[in-house]
C-alpha cells in the first residue's frame, strides 16, 4: 500500500470527480431529449430522427400514455458508434 498526501483542495477535487463519474453513470440521473433536442444532439431534422427510429432502430422511449419520443443521450450516442463501425 502507498500512502499519498493531499492537501484539501486536491482532495476535494479527488472526491467531486469521482462522484461526478457516478452521477454520469447512473442512467436514471441522465436527462431525456425530446425529438427535437435529439435532432440537435445529432446536427439533423425531426424528420430524420423518426425515420431513424422507424427504419434503422434509434433506441427511443415512449412517454408514458402519449406518442412523444423521447431519448436517452448515452444510447443514442452508443448506436451511432456502432453504425460508424
Amino acid at each position: 500500500m502507498q500512502i499519498v498526501t493531499l492537501s484539501a483542495d486536491e482532495l476535494d477535487a479527488r472526491i467531486e470527480a469521482a462522484v461526478a463519474r457516478a452521477l454520469a453513470a447512473d442512467p436514471a440521473r441522465e436527462p431525456w431529449l425530446d425529438t427535437a433536442a435529439c435532432a440537435d444532439h445529432l446536427s439533423t431534422t425531426q424528420n430524420s430522427i423518426r425515420d431513424m427510429v422507424k427504419r434503422l432502430g434509434l433506441p427511443a422511449h415512449r412517454a408514458p400514455g402519449t406518442a412523444r419520443l423521447l431519448f436517452r443521450p448515452s444510447e443514442v450516442d452508443q448506436w451511432t458508434a456502432g453504425r460508424a463501425t
